[in-house]
């Protein structure tokens, strides 16, 4: 039994290639792309929708757009995505990366949303509030 666990460990490890696609995606592009498709999948996500055929045909869609914005198809994107899923020591790298992209779109959300809430606020509440009340 430890050998069939030694084995298969060993055939694990050992299945990283590095045979690179001609047209591989660079690593710095590939986190770029894979960002934008996770924040896809978000908002495919809280659309809430019902149906998965639906949701999952919507997702498709989008990520095809995604792809054309950065000038990829479809089949070079999964050839590279396959490469670096083979070879996790870059896959890691990558999204070392995509993580770091995506807390940058979050801060810069937030901050637009605090910008947001404090022009909604009326710059002298006193004011407002004072007028509301009769005196005596």
């Amino acid at each position: 039994m430890r050998f069939r666990i030694i084995l298969l460990v060993f055939a694990l490890t050992a299945c990283g290639s590095d045979d690179k696609p001609k047209d591989l995606i660079v690593e710095d592009k590939m986190a770029v792309i894979l960002s934008d498709i996770h924040v896809l999948e978000s908002q495919v996500n809280d659309m809430h929708i019902s149906n998965t055929d639906t949701a999952l045909l919507i997702y498709q869609k989008l990520r095809v757009k995604t792809l054309k914005k950065y000038s990829i198809d479809t089949a070079n994107f999964s050839k590279s995505l396959k490469y670096y899923i083979a070879n996790p020591a870059y896959l890691k790298d990558i999204y070392v990366d995509v993580k770091k992209l995506l807390e940058a779109k979050k801060k810069k959300i937030l901050t637009i949303k605090a910008g947001q809430y404090s022009r909604k606020q009326p710059a002298d509440t006193t004011k407002r509030d004072s007028a509301r009340y009769k005196l005596p």
